[in-house]
């Protein structure tokens, strides 16, 4: 079998793949979330990290301690998924209270 040959076998098993998880999710409608008294899903503790925020300065895990925020990982020159990302993060935000205490975090 040619080395193009199995690449392509390769890219549509896992496309196909990708594709029956996408549908099965869909169906099974949508999880349970916090605003229905269900816990969410727990994938363990934020390691520290020290970064550089938008403007220069520093941000730390600390920064963000005892909040409740979201965050999502993007590349801004992006032209797949990442801009869908982050329309979606500015949409659930936008249907937050505007004294919400939640802080939205990209990291890129």
């Amino acid at each position: 079998m040619s080395r193009r040959l199995l690449w392509a076998v390769l890219v549509l098993t896992l496309g196909g793949v990708l594709a029956a998880w996408m549908v099965t999710t869909m169906r099974s409608g949508p999880r349970s979330g916090a605003s229905d008294g269900v816990a969410l899903d727990s994938f363990g503790a934020v390691p520290d990290f020290a970064l550089t925020d938008q403007l220069g300065q520093p941000a730390t895990r600390a920064d963000l301690a005892g909040q409740p925020w979201v965050a999502d990982f993007i590349f801004t020159r992006c032209g797949g998924p990442c801009p869908r990302m982050s329309e979606r993060m500015a949409r659930i935000a936008g249907g937050l209270s505007p004294d919400s205490k939640v802080r939205f975090v990209s990291f890129t």
